[in-house]
């Protein structure tokens, strides 16, 4: 499964394709189950978030190994292993 991550400017050039994530469900992260995936691509361009603030964000997919528990649209948290960046939901 592809799971879409905005992910802040400051957060950018910290991310690799390829690079190792470990996602949980954003409603379960007491539970301690967690999925593997990689980062599969980054966006080059960003988007403006919010034009008042000026937050600026890249569009990166990674591809998790979901089981029955994951569907389309649920939001989730996904954490870059061996990083500083911050939780990318």
């Amino acid at each position: 499964m592809e799971v879409k991550v905005e992910v802040p400017e400051a957060d950018r050039f910290i991310l690799k394709e390829g690079q190792a994530v470990i996602m949980e469900l954003y409603w379960e992260t007491e539970n301690g189950k967690t999925y593997s995936g990689q980062i599969a691509n980054i966006a080059h361009m960003n988007t403006m978030q919010n034009e008042e603030s000026n937050r600026k964000t890249y569009t990166a997919y990674a591809t998790i190994d979901a089981d029955e528990r994951i569907r389309a649209g649920m939001t989730v948290i996904v954490k870059v292993e061996g990083t500083d960046a911050h939780d990318l939901i």
